[in-house]
């Protein structure tokens, strides 16, 4: 348990780098980019209804909706094969009140195999990473 909030401590700092400081930094960033995938599965729930459903969210693509919930995925990262297996994605949700009007409920990252750390909380609604894909 231990060793898993170490990495996804890692992982979170990895995540905050704005710049690379010098040329390796620049190269291993470059590396890591690759790591970035397309689309986010996630899997939510309404916690009255009991209505669930898998969604496919395109990156940059902000009509992901689910009933009065429009979230945007921003960025979608898998971790490398050949390390500890983690998704992590920065999501934007929003609830929507009437035709135009809507308010950020979440911005934030959330994480496939530590939701612990960062959840989608609300009050109506579970909504938990399952995977980053290309596909």
């Amino acid at each position: 348990m231990k060793i898993r909030l170490i990495n996804t401590l890692l992982l979170i700092s990895f995540l905050l780098v704005a710049e690379a400081s010098d040329n390796s930094d620049a190269i291993y960033l470059q590396d890591q980019k690759q790591n970035y995938r397309r689309y986010g599965f996630f899997r939510v729930v309404n916690k009255v209804t009991d209505r669930r459903i898998l969604i496919k969210a395109q990156s940059n693509k902000s009509k992901n909706y689910f009933e009065n919930l429009n979230f945007e995925l921003v960025k979608c990262w898998k971790s490398p094969p050949d390390s500890y297996q983690e998704n992590a994605a920065y999501v934007v949700v929003y609830e929507r009140y009437g035709s135009n009007d809507q308010t950020k409920v979440f911005s934030g990252w959330v994480f496939s195999n530590n939701s612990f750390l960062m959840n989608i909380e609300h009050r109506q609604y579970d909504m938990k990473l399952l995977e980053c894909s290309n596909e």
